[in-house]
């Protein structure tokens, strides 16, 4: 990792979540989109991901599925 992207890293730790996840939806924004021309653009999720989220939730909150950490999820996939 470079020492500008370990700062940038750094400073997303010390945000509030509502910051952190504004910056997420940028981030995606900005890497799902072929031009800056959509950077603009307010990120808007599709009815059927706010489905999938509102699923996944549900089922979270209910007990039917759990979570893992970061580091269990990063295992995972040996990163």
């Amino acid at each position: 990792m470079t020492l500008q992207a370990a700062t940038i890293k750094e400073s997303f730790l010390k945000l509030t979540k509502t910051e952190q996840l504004e910056l997420m939806q940028f981030f995606l924004q900005v890497f799902a989109s072929p031009s800056s021309e959509k950077l603009n653009q307010p990120f808007v999720l599709s009815d059927i991901w706010k489905k999938e989220l509102d699923r996944r939730d549900a089922n979270f909150q209910n007990g039917k599925s759990s979570a893992v950490s970061l580091e269990e999820a990063l295992a995972e996939f040996k990163l």
